[in-house]
């Protein structure tokens, strides 16, 4: 099935491998980087705190031209309902991974997409299970440079992969963008339209 947008999509400030997810489905795309101020609601929620922050940062965007549709992710990690900030600094890392070894986390991913003067939500939520990580993995790990290029922490389809145990769900999700889901929801909404002659189910 070959599908094509109805207009142009842009990727607003996307981290990690999301570009690359979103260039596996072979539709063109343009990335714009915004500075957009949010004032973070006092939410202990990890799906609220996501659904907000994505819709934010397209709802305050200046500039948009409404016949294109703009993508934002946001990507959270959380613990037991407590959410991780990823780390910046060498020591806030090692407490980090800290943390998340022998324990399982959730990846909870808001995708807010505006189209038409209308932003749409979808939110897609993973489990993770990390290893038991030594004190020596951890400083390697971390030596890497990997879990500052990360909005998670780390990386799953890179040196990250060595961290975990299992995943229960979508692995794009925890990679860095649900992007079967995603598909889904631009097709949905007449965004992505399938080539003259073929049919699109949506499930």
């Amino acid at each position: 099935m070959t599908l094509n947008p109805v207009t142009t999509i842009v990727l607003v400030s996307p981290r990690g491998n999301a570009e690359d997810i979103f260039s596996s489905i072979q539709v063109p795309y343009e990335v714009e980087y915004h500075h957009i101020a949010i004032d973070y609601p006092s939410t202990t929620s990890p799906l609220d705190f996501t659904v907000y922050c994505s819709f934010v940062t397209l709802w305050r965007q200046f500039m948009v031209d409404h016949n294109k549709a703009y993508i934002s992710v946001k990507r959270t990690i959380s613990i037991d309902g407590e959410i991780l900030c990823p780390p910046t600094t060498r020591r806030a890392a090692y407490r980090y991974l800290a943390k998340l070894s022998n324990c399982q986390h959730i990846v909870t991913t808001a995708i807010a997409v505006r189209y038409l003067g209308q932003v749409t939500m979808l939110v897609v939520e993973s489990k993770v299970r990390m290893k038991k990580l030594s004190k020596k993995i951890i400083e390697h790990y971390v030596e890497t440079g990997e879990p500052f290029e990360h909005d998670i922490g780390y990386n799953i389809q890179g040196l990250g992969a060595n961290l975990s145990q299992s995943i229960e769900g979508d692995f794009d999700n925890v990679a860095g963008l649900p992007i079967n889901a995603l598909q889904e929801h631009l097709i949905s909404k007449k965004i992505l339209v399938a080539k003259e002659g073929e049919v699109v189910d949506v499930y």
